[in-house]
C-alpha cells in the first residue's frame, strides 16, 4: 500500500501496545503516543482523502455524511461552550473520529482480500494481548479493580472494556479466518486457531469478569456454530464436543457461581426484592436520570444532541451513559440516533442480501455491536471502530465488488 493508507494498518498492528501506555499521560501529555495518535490519525485521514478523491460512492456514503455532519455540528457546539479547554479539543477529536476514519477505511477496503487484511492484522495486533494475559494470569496482575465481589485485571488499559473488545474481535476474526480458508487450509489447521484464540478468550473471561464480555463470546461462539452447522455438520459436532469437553473440565459450580454473582443484583430485581433501578449494575438509575435531564433541555437540544443545551455536556456525550445508544441519542439528539439506526439496518440489509461467509462477519459484528451497545459505549473507544468501521467500508462498496475476486 502507498505510504497515505498503510500508516492505519500499522497503527492497527500497535495499538494495543500504545493502550498499554495509557497512564503516560499522567506524567505529561507529550509523553503519551496516545494523544499523539489522537492528533496525527485526523491529519493523516485528511491526507488520504485528498490524495484518493476518486471513490465509487453508495448509499451506505450518503447516509453517513448525514449523520456526519450532526456529529461535527455537535462535537463544535462542545468546543464552543468550553473553547480555552483543552479538554474541549480532545473531545472533539474522539467524538468526531467515525467522521474521519470513515474516510480511510473507505479507501482501504476495496475487495474481499483488503477486507481480510485488516482482519488478519486486527488478529495479529492481539499477541501482545495475549502474552500481557499470561504474565497477569500466571505471574502477578499488572492492574486489579474490584467490581461485584471479584477480583478483575485490566493490564495497563485504561479500562476493562478494551481488554474486552480486543477478545472478541480476535475470536471473531480467528471464526471467520476458519471459514475463509477453507480452500487453503486442512480443517485441523484452521480448528487449531479458533481453539487457540478461543482458549486464551476463556482465560481472559474468567479474570475481567465482564458480563458484556460473557454475552459477546457466547454470541460469537452461537453464530459461529449456527454458520458452521449449515456448511459442515461433521466439523461442527467436532467442535460442540470441544466446547462440551471444555465445559466439564471446568466444571459446572465454577461457571455457575461466578455467573451467578455477577448478576445476582439483577435477579434480585426480577424477584422483586431490589428497585428497578439496581438493574446492570446500576446503569439503569443512571440512564433515568439522564434521560429526564435530557429531555428538559430545549427542543433544538432534544433534535440535534445535548451540546446543543450549552449546558456542561462531557458527561452527557463520552462514557458516562454506559449505553451507546443513549450517548448517541445524547451527542447527535434523536435526529442523529434514528440515523444511527438507520445505518445499522441499512448495513444489514445489505449484509442479509450476501450468500457468503462475509454474511457471517458482517451478521456478527452487528450483533456484537448491538449487544456491546446495552451496558457500554462501543462506538468511543478507536479500537472498536477501527475494526467496525473497517468492515462497515466492505459493505458500502458496490455489490459486484462484494462478491467478485478471491482472498488470497
Amino acid at each position: 500500500m502507498p505510504w497515505h493508507l498503510r500508516w492505519f494498518v500499522l497503527l492497527i498492528l500497535f495499538r494495543p501496545v500504545l493502550d498499554n501506555l495509557y497512564f503516560l499521560k499522567n506524567i505529561s501529555p507529550l509523553l503519551s503516543p496516545l494523544y499523539w495518535v489522537g492528533i496525527l490519525t485526523p491529519l493523516l485521514s485528511i491526507w488520504a482523502y485528498l490524495k484518493e478523491r476518486n471513490i465509487t460512492k453508495t448509499v451506505v456514503d450518503k447516509r453517513m455524511t448525514y449523520w456526519f455532519v450532526l456529529i461535527v455540528a455537535s462535537a463544535m457546539m462542545i468546543v464552543f461552550y468550553d473553547p480555552l479547554n483543552l479538554l474541549s479539543v480532545e473531545f472533539f477529536l474522539k467524538l468526531t473520529m467515525p467522521v474521519y476514519l470513515w474516510w480511510i477505511v473507505r479507501r482501504i477496503i476495496r475487495s474481499k482480500k483488503d477486507l481480510k487484511g485488516i482482519v488478519v492484522t486486527y488478529l495479529y495486533s492481539t499477541v501482545p494481548i495475549a502474552i500481557i494475559l499470561l504474565y497477569e494470569v500466571l505471574i502477578n496482575p499488572i492492574s486489579v479493580q474490584e467490581s461485584r465481589g471479584f477480583e478483575r485485571i485490566q493490564g495497563s488499559f485504561g479500562d476493562v472494556v478494551s481488554y474486552s473488545i480486543y477478545l472478541s474481535f480476535a475470536f471473531l476474526s480467528a471464526t471467520y479466518l476458519f471459514f475463509i480458508n477453507k480452500k487453503r487450509f486442512t480443517f485441523r489447521r484452521r480448528l487449531r486457531l479458533v481453539v487457540v484464540v478461543g482458549a486464551f478468550c476463556l482465560v481472559a473471561l474468567f479474570h475481567i469478569h465482564h458480563v458484556a464480555s460473557y454475552v459477546v463470546f457466547t454470541a460469537v461462539l452461537g453464530m459461529f456454530l449456527m454458520y458452521n452447522f449449515r456448511t459442515n455438520i461433521a466439523s461442527s459436532m467436532v467442535i460442540l464436543m470441544i466446547i462440551v469437553s471444555s465445559v466439564a473440565f471446568l466444571g459446572q459450580d465454577f461457571i455457575s457461581e461466578r455467573f451467578s454473582k455477577l448478576v445476582e443484583k439483577d435477579v434480585e430485581v426480577y424477584q422483586g426484592k431490589a428497585d428497578t433501578k439496581y438493574m446492570l449494575h446500576g446503569r439503569v438509575g443512571r440512564w433515568q436520570m439522564m434521560l429526564e435531564d435530557f429531555f428538559n433541555q430545549n427542543p433544538v437540544a432534544v433534535l440535534f444532541g445535548y451540546p446543543y443545551s450549552f449546558n456542561y455536556a462531557y458527561h452527557m456525550v463520552g462514557v458516562g451513559p454506559h449505553n451507546d445508544f443513549l450517548r448517541i441519542l445524547f451527542f447527535t439528539g434523536i435526529i442523529g440516533l434514528l440515523l444511527y439506526l438507520s445505518i445499522l439496518n441499512l448495513i444489514y440489509r445489505r449484509v442479509a442480501s450476501l450468500n457468503t461467509y462475509q454474511k457471517y462477519l458482517g451478521s456478527t459484528l452487528l450483533l456484537i455491536t448491538v449487544l456491546y451497545s446495552i451496558s457500554v459505549v462501543p462506538t468511543y473507544y478507536p479500537n472498536y471502530l477501527y475494526f467496525m468501521l473497517s468492515v462497515f467500508a466492505f459493505f458500502a462498496l458496490p455489490k459486484n465488488k462484494q462478491i467478485e475476486g478471491e482472498f488470497e
